[in-house]
């Protein structure tokens, strides 16, 4: 880093940023259960305020630094963003199989060396034996930018993931269900400086459940995974990643669907996570979400969530973890037969936890605010053919001096489905 400033790299934004808009996007695709083939194309352009957090303020500093205004001055930047995307499902006989891949294309105006190409690629398997025991089969590689919450200097990094899962379920009764899923991944950096943290992870799920006919639903919910970096001895001077750790969750959960208009989901839970070695990070506390539907007439449906999680990258400088609170409320809205909309929202609350260095220092722990309002038009002109219209803006206040951020994208898409 360039003398001792932190900046916080901004890559990752453009595509967390599209979260909602992404599924917006997605709802007139094939849906879930229809076989057929699906091709989509959405096109937009993101305006950042400081792609690359510079504080603002410094350039009075720049001399004192020895660098030019330029690396000191936030600048404002536009991102122009392409992506593709295809997917076919089909059914043999009992089974169902499935495959699908997208690609994503980011430019930027001015800093083209954040210039990164994302993909995803995935092949599924949904096997039935007998009515009582079925299962899955499935892979999936994907490459994305790095997370938000990695403190790097201005340069790319992406992180490819390849992640096999395998499921099995089994109905002990009509109602009482058993299932449980395995699913043993790697991750690797394409950043050399950041290699240090690529990990292989194992991951178990198992799950003991009711589904009743009337409606209603849930049951208990057991995680453990097992996360190993696979050359911590790489690690530089001052990280304070250990060797390792493991994750457990176990968790309650239930649905109910009082009727064919309202349905409630809800899972609480408890989750841990112990290190190999570095027991000053570990971290447990409680975790759960609570979601509603209802359509409110046969044209409009109304959503809504309330969740709070528990966890944090290993590398944070701003904490050993955090608490992550979170809302969200959304509208759909079909206005004819042909055109149909939505309005977005969501509010984060991001509680810094366990900042070893600030309790020697004795300074609050950093909490982040954020805010996303996302609002969007759909047209079908044909059967086989959905063209959208998306806006959103992505805005973040923190108790830290030049934590926050804002950011705004307008996207187009076009999907084919037969």
């Amino acid at each position: 880093m360039k003398s001792g400033l932190t900046m916080q790299n901004r890559i990752g934004r453009p595509l967390l940023a599209s979260v909602l808009l992404s599924t917006a996007a997605g709802a007139w695709a094939v849906q879930p259960g229809e076989d057929g083939l699906s091709l989509g194309a959405q096109f937009g352009v993101i305006r950042d305020d400081n792609p690359l957090l510079i504080p603002i303020g410094l350039d009075d500093a720049a001399a004192f630094l020895n660098q030019p205004k330029s690396e000191l001055t936030p600048q404002a930047d536009t991102i122009r963003y392409t992506q593709l995307s295809a997917s076919y499902t089909g059914t043999l006989s009992l089974q169902k199989l499935g495959v699908s891949a997208n690609v994503k294309d980011a430019r930027y105006q001015e800093f083209t060396d954040l210039d990164y190409r994302s993909y995803n690629e995935s092949a599924w398997w949904n096997w039935t034996l007998t009515d009582r025991f079925t299962g899955r089969l499935a892979y999936t590689k994907d490459r994305t930018p790095v997370s938000l919450k990695y403190e790097t200097s201005r340069e790319l990094d992406l992180i490819t993931r390849n992640s096999p899962e395998a499921m099995l379920a089994w109905a002990l009764t009509p109602d009482w269900y058993i299932d449980a899923r395995y699913v043993p991944a790697s991750s690797s950096h394409t950043l050399e400086r950041k290699k240090y943290l690529d990990n292989d992870t194992t991951e178990y799920r198992y799950r003991l459940g009711l589904k009743h006919p009337t409606g209603y639903g849930g049951g208990v919910l057991l995680r453990d995974n097992d996360l190993e970096y696979k050359d911590p001895s790489a690690k530089p001077p001052g990280s304070s990643i250990d060797s390792g750790y493991r994750d457990r969750e176990m968790s309650f959960y239930a649905n109910w669907a009082p009727s064919g208009r309202t349905r409630f989901d809800g899972k609480v839970g408890y989750q841990s996570r112990d290190h190999n070695n570095n027991t000053e990070r570990d971290y447990k506390g409680g975790i759960g979400n609570i979601s509603a539907s209802y359509s409110l007439t046969g044209d409009t449906d109304l959503t809504a969530l309330l969740a709070r999680t528990i966890g944090g990258e290993e590398e944070d400088v701003n904490g050993s973890y955090a608490i992550h609170r979170v809302a969200t409320a959304g509208i759909n809205h079909r206005i004819t037969p042909l055109i149909s909309s939505y309005i977005n929202w969501r509010s984060e609350i991001i509680d810094f936890q366990n900042n070893l260095i600030n309790s020697v220092i004795n300074i609050d722990n950093r909490v982040d605010h954020e805010h996303i309002f996302a609002v969007g038009m759909a047209y079908k002109p044909h059967k086989l053919v959905d063209i959208g219209l998306n806006w959103q803006q992505d805005r973040r206040t923190s108790n830290i001096q030049y934590g926050g951020f804002k950011q705004q994208q307008v996207s187009l898409y076009l999907m084919l489905s037969y």
